[in-house]
């Protein structure tokens, strides 16, 4: 929880690294992916749209980012680096409001093997996949199988995961399209 309220607090966005040396490291293969990597910090602000969630003149923030191994190579998730991740996000987050760390009353994290624990999800990706520059945008499976007859709707397909719904409309819309050309070819 946020203790300090203020005029310019937003709900949604993302914080980027200050400068492109910060992101030359990357790389398509991100299972060596450490802390000192980070690519980017996501950011969103809940209170800005449900003020019931803190007392007044306080917020609830939650920041995440990508691609953290689910089984690092140095050994399992445990107290240090989870402090490890802890105190890059602070870090970062006081490059773009200085005195952040002192506002911060309490803080959860959770790492891919806290996440597959809470709710099952494999390897806690919230994605299915890690996106990579090769599965951006079209270049994601297909909705259309190799097998006929089996489509896929999951978060690894166009326009990717989380909560959006869309996979799974877009692969709808892809079934009813080849309802309609076998109707057709039945005429």
């Amino acid at each position: 929880m946020i203790s300090r309220a203020s005029s310019s607090v937003r709900g949604r966005g993302a914080v980027t690294p200050p400068h492109v040396p910060y992101l030359a490291p990357t790389s398509p293969n991100i299972s060596w992916l450490r802390p000192e990597r980070l690519q980017e910090l996501y950011r969103e602000i809940r209170t800005v749209y449900d003020r019931s969630l803190a007392p007044p003149g306080m917020h609830v923030m939650s920041s995440w980012s990508l691609y953290y191994p689910a089984h690092p190579k140095d050994g399992p998730w445990d107290a240090a680096k989870k402090q490890e991740l802890i105190e890059l996000h602070l870090e970062i987050l006081s490059q773009f409001a200085p005195n952040f760390r002192e506002c911060v009353q309490d803080l959860t994290l959770e790492t891919p093997a806290d996440i597959e624990r809470r709710i099952g999800m494999t390897d806690g990706c919230i994605r299915h996949l890690d996106v990579t520059p090769q599965q951006y945008f079209s270049r994601r499976m297909p909705y259309r199988a190799p097998v006929r007859g089996l489509y896929l709707c999951g978060s690894g397909t166009h326009p990717g995961g989380e909560l959006s719904g869309a996979p799974g409309h877009n692969c709808a819309r892809a079934i009813l399209r080849d309802l309609e050309g076998k109707a057709e070819d039945r005429v």
